[in-house]
């Protein structure tokens, strides 16, 4: 009968079993963590497919918060635009009631003390804020853009910030403006208001009529500004779903790489604790017949 030496014997059942052992702790590791790949050995050009798809989904991720930024700013621009065409309208409404000639004076100096006002309001809008910055004060987002001049009943309106777009990255390079000029925009109507409120005080009604004209331009200036942020909002949007898009591809690739199938390790688990349990069994009786070999 052919006999091992026991070390050789003794070499091939530890072998066996830390081998059989491995394969079990393996298994048993990937449905403790659910991950196929838990350390690069595992899978090595798996992992590396890995390692991209987690770079392309990051990237994703930070472009995507980037829009949705980018989108409230715009948003939150819109809206005070908005509001400056409603103040518009109502100056528009003042003007073509001032120069009806049809007003007495009281009627005119009512008319002139709401057009002040009205300066005051479209300077309010203009320095709105999102969080801490000024968002129309183009890269001075920290400085108060529109400060009146001249006290009570302002002469003109100083701008203190710049004309510098803000633009944000919003994909592989690409990048979106995200501020409105806020000097080339709110500058014709803080005139034209203070033009149209200066020819009311003096009854001038020649400079009244005339400036409708002023108003009507500033306010086309505005609208116009409007369907350039409703564009750059609308490209946003189509940027944010086509982004969701392909997240959810990249993560269902990096799902079939990386993640378990729990149903086959649950078999594959069995399997190995079927083998181990094999393993040992053989250990035992390897280790009983040498020692009886031994004693005879």
């Amino acid at each position: 009968m052919l006999r091992f030496p026991d070390r050789v014997l003794s070499d091939t059942v530890r072998f066996d079993l830390n081998t059989n052992l491995g394969n079990l702790t393996s298994v048993e590791q990937e449905l403790a963590t659910g991950k196929r790949i838990n350390s690069p050995s595992d899978d090595p050009v798996a992992t590396a497919s890995v390692m991209r798809y987690n770079n392309d989904i990051a990237l994703d991720n930070q472009f995507t918060r980037t829009a949705g930024d980018a989108k409230s700013r715009l948003d939150a621009a819109d809206t005070a635009l908005s509001s400056l065409t409603d103040v518009m309208q109502r100056v528009r409404e003042l003007t073509v009631q001032a120069g009806s000639g049809t007003l007495n004076a009281t009627d005119l100096t009512a008319i002139g003390n709401e057009l002040n006002q009205l300066v005051g309001q479209a300077v309010q809008i203009g320095n709105t804020k999102v969080g801490n910055q000024y968002i129309f004060a183009g890269t001075k987002t920290t400085t108060v853009p529109f400060a009146p001049v001249g006290g009570a009943v302002p002469a003109s309106v100083a701008f203190n910030g710049d004309s510098n777009p803000i633009n944000v990255p919003t994909g592989q390079g690409t990048q979106t403006r995200v501020n409105v000029d806020g000097n080339a925009t709110f500058a014709p109507v803080l005139s034209a208001i203070i033009q149209i409120r200066d020819a009311v005080n003096t009854n001038n009604t020649a400079g009244i009529q005339g400036a409708l004209t002023t108003i009507d331009n500033a306010m086309d200036g505005v609208s116009q500004q409007r369907g350039t942020i409703g564009a750059t909002s609308n490209g946003l949007d189509a940027l944010t779903n086509r982004i969701s898009a392909e997240l959810t591809t990249f993560q269902s690739q990096r799902s079939q790489l990386q993640d378990t199938d729990m149903a086959d390790a649950a078999v594959r688990l069995n399997q190995a604790q079927n083998v181990y349990q094999a393993a040992l069994g053989a250990a035992a009786k390897a280790v009983q017949q040498s020692l009886a070999d031994f004693l005879h």
